[in-house]
């Protein structure tokens, strides 16, 4: 009984073993910045910080107007809105109404007034914002556009494209080696 009473006092009066266990983990992202932008351009032009426009002088048969909206940002986008707004700069009346075709899946031929896909209206009026949605358009890619308007003898007008992407238009993220 002794030598029991000893040995418990001697484990009761252990000092009790503290442990610490620290870990460290380091790891490298890599962030980056970057610019979204759509921007409405004749075929093969520079891009430019301005909206385009097409001068309209039509006065026998439809006229027809080539150009694309392209990804000069560094972002893919899903998606965008082009505000579109006419203006009569001579004779009388309203313009008529401007109608916008995009070539899917290929690309207009402005001297045939061909398109090499499919060919999807996006949009007819005078005023109108035009919405492109669930695309994936990468940075440098293109949306081959068609503007269309009908004769009219008595003036001239233009067709100003400004184009908008918000954030919310931006491929969502995707997150690697977590």
């Amino acid at each position: 009984m002794r030598v029991t009473l000893i040995a418990l006092s001697l484990i009761l009066s252990a000092t009790p073993a503290i442990a610490e266990v620290r870990t460290n983990r380091t790891s490298n992202m890599s962030v980056t910045s970057g610019l979204w932008a759509v921007q409405a351009l004749a075929a093969n032009q520079t891009p430019t910080n301005s909206p385009y426009t097409i001068t309209w002088a039509v006065n026998r048969g439809t006229a027809y107007s080539f150009f694309v909206f392209r990804n000069t940002g560094s972002f893919t986008v899903n998606g965008f809105e082009v505000s579109v707004t006419q203006a009569q700069t001579g004779g009388s009346g309203r313009p008529p109404d401007t109608t916008f075709d995009l070539c899917s899946n290929g690309t207009w031929n402005a001297t045939t007034n061909t398109c090499s896909g499919t060919v999807v209206t996006v949009g007819t009026s005078a005023n109108l914002v035009l919405n492109f949605t669930g695309l994936n358009l990468a940075n440098g890619s293109e949306l081959s556009m068609r503007a269309t308007t009908k004769p009219n003898l008595q003036y001239t007008f233009t067709t100003t494209l400004s184009v908008s992407v918000g954030r919310a238009k931006l491929r969502n993220s995707v997150l690697v080696n977590s």
